[in-house]
Parts: C-alpha cells; structure tokens; sequence
C-alpha cells in the first residue's frame, strides 16, 4: 500500500489502528521488490493500494537519497501470478482499495470483475446504498467523507455483489463504490473509497474494512472495537 499520490505512512498506520484487535501479524512491503510470490505464499489476505506503474518513493536502507532511483516495477507477471494462483487456488483473501483498479494487467482485471473509471477532483463524497443483505455492509447508514478522489468502476462479473454507491458533492457523479465475489477458492473484495487519509479515520469506514477482511477470510466476523 502506498505510492507517489497515496501516503505510505499514513496507510500503514491506519491499517494497523483498526485491526490492532485482530491478533493478526501484519506486514507492510516498503517497496515492490519485497512483495515476492513467495510472500504472497504466505499470506492469509493481501492489501493492496497501488495503481500500476514503478515505485517512486525512493526507500533506502541508509535512509539517504542522493539521486532517487527509478523505482521498482509493479505489477509484475510473477505477482501477477501469485495473487492470481493463490486467490483462486489456496483460498487467500485479497482487499483491493482505490487505485488498485488501475493496473494494464489483464489477468488482474479479470479478478477484480470490473471496467475502471477514472476519478475526477479530489472533492466531499458521499457513500451511499449499502447492500444490507451482506454482511459487509448491512446496518451501514450513509456517511460523509469530507475529502476523497471518487474512483469508479463498471462490474462486469456478474457473480460478483455489489456493496455500495458513492457520490460526488460537486461532480454528482453516482458510482459503483465497493462489490465482492467468489473467485476459485477465495473471496475479492474491493473498495474504492481510501485516496487521503480521511476515510480511514470514519469509523463507519473502519468497520467495512474490518468486515471485508473478515470476510475475505471466510472467517465469522466479530464486532469491530474502534
């Protein structure tokens, strides 16, 4: 999670604020060279929050940079391969938040089950709609995001379940926010809300994403303890 236009930092915090009840090991790769097929092996549920294209945070272990380097590639074939593998066959739980829909790998696409759209202005959104029927989103009421970047994305799998809408305050954009399936053996659930830090501090928000890990997991889903 975490790229040039999201903040690692901030990311990594959040993420670890809501599930500090979990009991769950969590790690977080500072750079793409450290999301191996093996790591990906090893994982119960991938995060990810990354639109296509090379790192550009230049991490070091000096904690200097003289010249930024190029950045590793992401996402490669052989990740591409290992989300893919270990989803469909193993049973692991993938969360793909925002920017993730934005990756020129076909294979991935077809996991996600959706068309992206591009979002507009980093603007007030509302998320709107819930599914009340899963239990992800049932007994979520509509809330108020004061600052985001409203992603938006087409469902194209017809097996996957949409979750809820979003709209744009000034946009007036009405779109697909958030949905979930079967793939293989595992589950996909993907988020679109999640540009700046704002939404991860709502705790309606917190409580989705507490679910759909859960849930990803095809575990039973405790409450969530803000």
């Amino acid at each position: 999670m975490g790229d040039y236009w999201h903040n690692p930092v901030a990311l990594e915090r959040d993420t670890r604020q809501i599930f500090k009840s979990s009991g769950w090991e969590i790690t977080f790769c500072q750079a793409s060279r450290f999301l191996t097929p093996e790591l990906i092996d090893e994982a119960d549920v991938l995060f990810l929050l990354r639109y296509g294209g090379p790192d550009s945070l230049g991490w070091t272990s000096e904690g200097r940079v003289t010249e930024r380097n190029p950045g590793d590639p992401y996402m490669t074939p052989e990740m591409e391969n290992a989300v893919i593998r270990n989803v469909r066959d193993r049973g692991m739980g993938l969360l793909a938040f925002h920017c993730t829909i934005w990756n020129e790998t076909e294979k991935f696409a077809q996991l996600l089950g959706v068309e992206p759209i591009m979002h507009g202005e980093i603007q007030p959104v509302v998320l709107k709609d819930f599914n009340q029927d899963h239990p992800i989103t049932a007994g979520i009421d509509p809330f108020f995001i004061n600052l985001d970047e409203q992603f938006a994305a087409i469902l194209l799998n017809e097996e996957y379940t949409p979750l809820f809408m979003s709209e744009a305050v000034h946009d007036k954009r009405y779109a697909l926010g958030g949905w979930c399936g079967q793939y293989g053996k595992g589950r996909v659930v993907s988020l679109l809300p999640g540009h700046t830090q704002f939404p991860w501090r709502i705790p309606e928000y917190q409580k989705i994403v507490w679910r759909s890990a859960h849930w990803a997991l095809g575990k039973d889903i405790p409450p969530y303890l803000a």
